[in-house]
């Protein structure tokens, strides 16, 4: 039996969810709930850090204000000796204290999140009908290259920050950006990539592979630092039961700017795919085919599957993408509710129901349309 039988819609997956929360959640408290008091309080600590470092940059501003009230002739030489003495002290102990204060406790959460994550996952797939692989798996790829012009500090800066934060590639981050690139789905340049959560769930005869996905181009540094916010959301792999001869692109409606349909149309490499008009009535403005091979992609890609794309999409207005190259289907989807890094602030039946949709509901849609193509 198909999904779209046994779960047809959000409504039906918060019933099957409000079902079994109770126990997911005694679950939850079992493998991780001894960790829950120092959970809280070292995250209590981070946000103090956070303050403390704005305080470092406004204390300066402060004194030197005050003073030039308490003495109204104060030269203008003092006032800027003044700052940068207090800049320099506030920033060192705030600093310091801070960088303590995020330090402490790392571990911990770590295990916290791991822990919810673990138990979440293998129990949507179990409701799912699903056998599945989570791995459990967050790292950032920071493909910037060092101006030569970088100050030595910044590229110590540089090296103690690749360490400690795992800016580098993995196994599992490496295949994630190697799959990226095939699908074709981004067509603009990029440089920073944070990957969390990247799971295997089992489709039949067949295998689905799911990514979260922050992409980002930066470039410059300081006061010229930019950064381009690319694409946050899923990115989905399926793999079909044929080859496909040629390439097939579809793409929701979108405004001319970002992650939208007509700037990714111009950005699409080899020049005999075109769009095509398919006919499909409410959809035809609003969902686009491009292709090089328009029997093929007439024989992939079905009207339910079109129906289910236009259901997902049409609420939310994101502009999914999807691609058939080779012998796969990928997909990115938008999602700005997806937390890196993060699961739930306390173990709580209504936050865990609540993070447990934001990661369901892209899955269930994702799996729709995998039952669609026909292969």
């Amino acid at each position: 039996m198909e999904l779209k039988e046994t779960i047809p819609n959000k409504l039906a997956l918060n019933e099957l969810f409000s079902a079994h929360i109770a126990d997911i959640t005694n679950e939850v408290q079992t493998e991780v709930g001894h960790l829950e008091v120092e959970y809280i309080k070292f995250r209590r600590y981070h946000r103090i850090s956070v303050l403390l470092i704005s305080f470092a940059f406004l204390l300066p501003n402060l004194v030197v204000f005050f003073l030039g009230i308490y003495f109204n002739n104060l030269p203008r030489t003092w006032g800027y000796a003044i700052g940068i003495m207090t800049a320099v002290l506030s920033l060192s102990f705030c600093s310091y204290y801070a960088g303590r204060l995020i330090l402490s406790g790392y571990d911990v959460i770590v295990q916290f999140h791991k822990g919810v994550d673990k138990i979440l996952f293998n129990k949507i797939f179990e409701l799912f009908g699903l056998k599945g692989r989570l791995v459990t798996h967050s790292v950032t790829v920071d493909n910037k290259p060092l101006d030569i012009k970088t100050s030595k500090w910044r590229q110590l800066y540089h090296i103690i920050r690749s360490h400690y934060l795992s800016l580098k590639e993995s196994p599992e981050s490496k295949q994630v950006l190697e799959m990226l690139g095939v699908s074709e789905l981004i067509t603009d340049d990029f440089n920073v990539t944070q990957i969390d959560n990247v799971f295997e769930v089992s489709v039949g005869t067949s295998a689905l592979f799911v990514s979260e996905l922050d992409v980002k181009n930066v470039t410059g540094s300081g006061k010229s630092r930019h950064i381009n916010n690319i694409f946050k959301g899923y990115f989905a792999v399926y793999k079909l039961n044929r080859v496909c001869k040629g390439k097939t692109f579809v793409s929701t409606e979108g405004d001319l700017y970002g992650f939208a349909h007509r700037t990714y149309w111009e950005g699409l490499t080899g020049g005999d795919v075109k769009e095509t008009i398919f006919e499909w009535n409410d959809f035809e403005n609003l969902l686009h085919v491009a292709t090089n091979d328009e029997v093929e992609a007439r024989e992939i890609i079905t009207t339910d599957f079109m129906q289910d794309l236009y259901n997902w999409w049409n609420p939310q207005a994101n502009n999914i993408r999807i691609s058939f190259v080779g012998d796969y289907m990928y997909l990115l989807y938008p999602d700005e509710q997806i937390r890196f890094d993060e699961t739930i602030s306390e173990i709580d039946e209504k936050q865990l129901q609540e993070y447990l949709i934001t990661i369901a509901e892209p899955l269930l849609n994702v799996l729709y349309l995998v039952e669609d193509v026909r292969v």
